[in-house]
């Protein structure tokens, strides 16, 4: 939502924003003002990690009338599911490894005949300095940082950031703290 805030007030009329649930009642009700304000803000529940279901939301995209060529991609999924090395389960490790890395993946298999202008991930300092509790994380966190890598010696967009700690984060103050 911090995103799309970001390019609404930049400008953007037309965003396709991806989840696995639907909004909250209050990012409905942002987006709905945005919708009001002259905006074309769409709302697809999808799970990036799913290939198919990736696949399907691209030809929705091109597909609809109402909405522009795809001219780029923030990825932000993310899923903590925090356990030392020992406590780490497939379950625990996949939880947060696969929206983060099969969605990337997913969407960097299938847009790249696509001429975007942007693939932005979201990565973690983590990926750097790792985190207690969080293997699975810094490793989601370091393969983003390596496709992205990836992409650029290919002549493809990609572009990853490394967030450091948030103190807080609020739909409501639409502040960061860093």
């Amino acid at each position: 939502m911090e995103v799309a805030n970001w390019m609404r007030s930049a400008g953007a009329k037309n965003i396709v924003l991806v989840g696995r649930s639907p909004p909250t009642t209050p990012a409905q009700e942002l987006i709905d003002s945005w919708n009001a304000a002259g905006g074309n803000i769409q709302v697809v529940n999808v799970d990036v990690g799913d290939y198919e279901g990736v696949k399907t939301l691209l030809k929705m995209i091109e597909r609809n009338p109402s909405l522009p060529a795809l001219r780029g991609i923030f990825h932000g999924a993310g899923s903590l599911k925090d356990e030392f090395i020992p406590n780490q389960t497939e379950a625990t490790f996949l939880a947060t490894f696969r929206p983060k890395v099969m969605g990337a993946w997913n969407l960097h298999q299938l847009t790249r005949a696509h001429e975007l202008e942007f693939f932005v991930t979201f990565s973690s300092i983590c990926a750097i300095i790792g985190l207690q509790g969080q293997s699975n994380h810094a490793a989601a966190n370091k393969y983003l940082d390596s496709l992205m890598a990836y992409r650029r010696a290919n002549g493809l967009q990609g572009l990853t950031i490394n967030w450091g700690a948030w103190a807080e984060v609020s739909h409501q103050t639409r502040n960061v703290r860093l």
